[in-house]
């Protein structure tokens, strides 16, 4: 059984918030998406390869033939979307980080008593 959230009882996760996101960013055509990615981009100062790596989560394949596509505001779906990616990306390195953390200290504790 899955769990249950008493405190947000009909709340969507964010994964799912994501997911929706992205099939709502999958219905736009692929070159305002990049457009929008682009503006994302210069906006945040992301790294160059940026738009074409989020461009390839979208739609499994790397832009072909976009490099004239100049930035845009994205969209509404678009923006939703970078912004849970990031909000996952965030709560998986806090928990990596975490378990490390508790691997270090349970090595610790060996070498206390060892």
């Amino acid at each position: 059984m899955g769990k249950i959230n008493l405190l947000r009882p009909n709340r969507k996760s964010v994964r799912q918030c994501h997911d929706d996101a992205l099939a709502r960013v999958k219905l736009r055509p692929c070159e305002e998406v990049y457009a929008g990615l682009k503006h994302i981009a210069r906006v945040c100062g992301y790294k160059p390869g940026w738009c074409a790596f989020k461009f390839k989560e979208i739609f499994n394949s790397f832009p072909s033939g976009l490099d004239h596509i100049q930035p845009e505001y994205p969209s509404i779906e678009l923006q939703e979307w970078v912004a849970r990616a990031k909000e996952i990306r965030s709560a998986e390195y806090s928990r990596e980080k975490a378990r490390a953390k508790r691997a270090a200290a349970r090595v610790g504790e060996g070498a206390a008593h060892g």
